[in-house]
């Protein structure tokens, strides 16, 4: 998984940075086997999480009337985070139709991203 051995060298390159333990031309650090295997479980959990919730939401705007009351669907709701990791703000209101279509993408493109969708009035 190219995308997420990316991010964690990118990760640990930023923390050698921070320590003053890497420069510009050194090597990229290693990844640990431990650590890609930690954020192959974070992705494949929060996509079994996606399935179950994503089916929740679908089911609730399969009723018209519920469409009539929560037209929007809220993307994002990190609470610890101000921008999810996939580039998208916290709490972004998207029409129903547009977000049952991103809904089924059960991933983003950041290997980290957990982004979840719920209903919302707007």
């Amino acid at each position: 998984w190219p995308a997420g051995h990316a991010y964690l060298q990118a990760s640990l390159r930023q923390e050698l940075e921070e320590d003053d333990e890497w420069r510009d031309g050194d090597d990229l650090p290693e990844v640990p086997d431990r650590e890609f295997f930690r954020l192959l479980l974070i992705r494949f959990s929060h996509v079994a999480q996606r399935l179950c919730r994503n089916a929740q939401v679908r089911e609730y705007y399969a009723d018209p009337s519920r469409r009539k009351q929560r037209p929007f669907i809220v993307m994002n709701r990190t609470p610890s985070e101000e921008h999810a990791l996939c580039g998208r703000g916290s709490n972004v209101l998207l029409d129903v139709r547009e977000g049952l279509r991103l809904m089924e993408e059960l991933t983003c493109t950041h290997p980290a991203c957990r982004c979840t969708f719920d209903p919302a009035k707007g």
